[in-house]
């Protein structure tokens, strides 16, 4: 067992020397070589998103947890329903949707006195791909058919609708599909 340390110990200190002896050029030449076996780089390979393009969106928005502010909007039974004060009745989902031609349905119950009424587009990151202005009327069934294309994938893509001081509007659905 000695023996095997002091050879190992002989190795270690006969190398350290043998490197510490080496002329300056060499270790250059040594380092050159050693850079020169490492393999090139591959090229880095991108994770797909976690959130891949679709090419469809469905929402029940009571059932799938759509967003809204509560102040212009209550869940109300499988609906949101707005409380007569301006603002986002529903936005959402930051979907990532493919490149193509697509119709919004939106589904509801609108009834706007006077001028009161809803605007619903379809956005991304503050870019509107369509829109629509509904008011003066009772509506029922789609609130709302918007055509709209986008050139390229489109993330964070959201479905949206505004209504304005004493609009009475009940969301209930949407569908995104793509046009064929």
């Amino acid at each position: 067992m000695e023996l095997a340390c002091a050879l190992a110990l002989m190795a270690t200190l006969g190398a350290c020397s043998h490197e510490a002896a080496k002329p300056e050029n060499s270790a250059r030449a040594d380092a050159a070589a050693a850079e020169a076996a490492i393999p090139s780089r591959s090229p880095v390979i991108v994770p797909p998103s976690p959130n891949p393009a679709v090419d469809h969106l469905q929402s029940n928005v009571v059932a799938d947890k759509a967003a809204f502010q509560p102040e212009a909007a209550t869940v109300e039974g499988d609906a949101l329903t707005s409380t007569g004060k301006p603002g986002f009745v529903l936005f959402g989902p930051y979907a990532t949707l493919a490149p193509g031609r697509y119709r919004l349905a939106l589904n509801g119950h609108l009834d706007a006195p006077g001028v009161a009424g809803i605007t619903v587009d379809v956005s991304s990151r503050g870019k509107a791909f369509a829109e629509a202005v509904v008011k003066d009327a009772e509506a029922s069934g789609p609130l709302a058919s918007l055509d709209f294309e986008l050139a390229r994938e489109t993330p964070a893509l959201e479905v949206r609708v505004r209504a304005s001081e004493g609009a009475r509007v009940r969301v209930e659905s949407y569908t995104v599909t793509r046009a064929r």
